[in-house]
């Protein structure tokens, strides 16, 4: 067995753990039941029917609380790039745009 099987296996089994763990505990999200790993996971969500394609030709759009400058910004960029080596470079044209907001009192403690 090499290392990378090795690997695999053993990363496939802390998933499940954590997928059993989680639905244990009644603690599955809608966001991880539909497939997807968010970090750290919004408090709230609106899911809709069908998925879509995040990509390079998306763009960010800046709303309420967000800055050029802004840390929430360079979190998002920053992460992107690292996880996923995506840098959104979409003009005016973008197929998508994610709409980067800071609203005060939206995190409840």
């Amino acid at each position: 067995m090499t290392k990378r099987s090795i690997f695999l296996k053993a990363s496939q089994i802390l998933m499940a753990a954590i997928v059993c763990t989680a639905a244990a505990k009644g603690a599955v999200s809608p966001l991880f039941s539909r497939g997807y790993a968010v970090v750290p996971e919004p408090q709230r969500v609106d899911l809709r029917s069908g998925d879509f394609r995040l990509g390079a030709d998306w763009r960010v759009e800046l709303g309420a609380g967000v800055t050029a400058d802004s840390v929430a910004l360079q979190s998002l960029a920053g992460e992107l790039s690292a996880r996923y080596d995506l840098v959104l470079k979409g003009g005016a044209s973008a197929p998508g745009v994610i709409l980067l907001e800071v609203r005060r009192g939206a995190v409840e403690p």
